[in-house]
């Protein structure tokens, strides 16, 4: 499938922008939702849905600072929730933590937003703090894997590492 208009082909399906701002809101959702786990009722992504393009989103939780951002072709877009919908709900390979409620927000998060023919749709994904790692659709929640994450965990959205990415083999 050729990339949206307004993107040029690059390589590994990342379609590369030609102007700055590829799609990732100032003020995001996740930073004003009760947590990274609680999406607003009817944005979060149905993974039997197909998806036509990727950006992903990465953001500061304490003031909605963007990181990173990123945008992919529908080949990556549908590669990423392939790999996320086959997942359990929790990987059991990491660690889990007892912590106190101020402590258990993540520092950062990722917003996964999709095209779709009904417009973007998202899956939020956790992988700092001390509580709740994985990626959330809104109706389900699947385990922290490292498949779907070196799918789009590339240039400004990789982070250098978190409380479970340092856990998590492969990412």
């Amino acid at each position: 499938m050729a990339p949206a208009a307004g993107t040029a082909q690059g390589s590994n399906g990342i379609a590369e922008p030609k102007v700055a701002g590829v799609g990732c809101p100032s003020v995001p959702a996740i930073q004003r939702a009760g947590g990274p786990n609680a999406l607003p009722a009817g944005t979060g992504l149905d993974v039997s849905t197909p998806v036509t393009g990727l950006k992903a989103c990465r953001y500061k939780m304490s003031d909605g600072t963007l990181l990173g951002q990123q945008v992919f072709d529908a080949t990556v877009a549908q590669q990423v929730v392939d790999a996320i919908k086959v997942l359990p709900e929790r990987n059991p390979a990491l660690p889990v933590f007892k912590c106190a409620p101020q402590t258990a927000k993540p520092a950062e998060a990722i917003v996964l937003r999709f095209d779709t023919a009904d417009g973007v749709r998202e899956i939020w994904v956790e992988y700092d703090g001390c509580m709740s790692p994985g990626f959330f659709t809104g109706t389900h929640t699947y385990g922290l894997y490292a498949a779907p994450l070196k799918l789009f965990m590339t240039g400004e959205v990789r982070p250098s590492g978190s409380t479970y990415l340092n856990a998590l083999q492969g990412w």
